[in-house]
Order: structure tokens, then C-alpha cells, then sequence
């Protein structure tokens, strides 16, 4: 497969998909329709634009590129869905503590919390975390599956990608990224024995 021109399979890919998720989110929006957490959980994890950055690595890495892997991928394969999940969640539950969202920007813990009225925001939390566990516990299982048919390399970068998750979304009060402020000033500044 490699020099194959993968423009027609292209044509009408994830990243229109993306387009549409943004389009859903800003009639929700526009309309003041408030949508179930799993609906609005379906479409952010799409709108999150993993799947796009994870299709771009899969071509970049030129491994294991065949009819069945596309095909695959235009499913959302839990090697790419978990990701995503783990991706918009965490950004909720970090959204969800930022005060200065004013409603601009819905969650699934705002939306969690519309259908269960009765629960407090620390129980909804406590079900964000729980569930961005259990799609790290898919991930891993998809990962480890010996029916995979993505290469070791795409699935690494799913990992990582899911790994990164916590040092975007992990601010402070102040806005600050203090694990990536940390990582930064140990790549510039520490000296690495060789």
C-alpha cells in the first residue's frame, strides 16, 4: 500500500463528521435544547476531533493500511472511541469546575444533572471519573486484543493520546498547566546524562 493515494477515501471523511458534531452542538445551542448526557456524550466525543488527529496518525504512520483497517476506522473502533471519551470527558469535568463557562459551554455533568435532578455535582463527578475509567479499561482491552487489526504503532498513539489527556485538563485556579509547566522546564532546563 505504500504510494496508494487515499484522497477518495478522503473525500467525505471523519473530519466532515467533525463538522456536522459542531454543527449539532451550535443548534443545541441556539435553540436552548438541552440534549440527554448520552446524546450529548455521542456527539462530544465526536466533536472532540480525536478520531480526525487519530486518522491522520494512521496515515502518517503508513503501517497496517488495508481495505479492512478503513473500513475500521470509518466505524469508530474502540481503539479510537475511547480515546475520544477519555478526551471529552476529562475536558468536562475540568469545565465543569471553571466558573467563568457562564452556560457557553455545556458538559456532561450539566447534562447528567438536568436528567437526574436529585444527584449532588460531587456524585455526577464521581461519575465522570468513573467512567473515563472505564474507557481506559476499553482502550486497554482493545489494545491488548490479539484480534486487533490496527498496527502496535497506531495503537500506541492512541494510548498516548489518551495518556495526554490528563496534563491538558489538568489546570490549576489560575489557568496554569502545572504538570506541563513541570515536563517543559525538565525537557529545556534538566541535563539528561547520556
Amino acid at each position: 500500500m505504500v504510494g496508494t493515494l487515499f484522497i477518495p477515501y478522503k473525500n467525505r471523511g471523519l473530519a466532515f463528521v467533525t463538522c456536522e458534531a459542531f454543527l449539532v452542538e451550535a443548534e443545541w445551542f441556539a435553540s436552548g435544547h438541552f440534549p440527554s448526557a448520552k446524546e450529548y456524550l455521542e456527539n462530544g466525543a465526536v466533536s472532540s476531533g480525536v478520531h480526525v488527529v487519530l486518522e491522520h496518525i494512521f496515515f502518517l504512520l503508513g503501517q497496517g493500511i488495508n481495505n479492512k483497517t478503513l473500513q475500521l476506522l470509518d466505524t469508530n473502533p474502540a481503539t479510537v472511541s475511547s480515546t475520544a471519551s477519555i478526551l471529552r470527558l476529562s475536558d468536562d469535568l475540568g469545565s465543569a469546575k471553571d466558573e467563568n463557562q457562564e452556560g457557553y459551554d455545556g458538559s456532561y455533568i450539566d447534562y447528567y444533572l438536568k436528567e437526574n435532578p436529585e444527584i449532588s455535582v460531587d456524585s455526577a463527578r464521581q461519575r465522570v471519573i468513573h467512567m473515563i475509567s472505564d474507557a481506559w479499561k476499553r482502550l486497554n482491552q482493545e489494545s491488548l486484543s490479539p484480534n486487533n487489526p490496527f498496527p502496535e504503532t497506531f495503537i500506541q498513539a492512541s494510548q498516548n493520546m489518551a495518556r495526554f489527556v490528563p496534563v491538558l485538563y489538568g489546570y490549576d485556579e489560575n489557568h496554569n498547566l502545572p504538570t506541563l509547566e513541570k515536563l517543559m522546564k525538565f525537557v529545556l532546563y534538566e541535563s539528561v546524562q547520556i
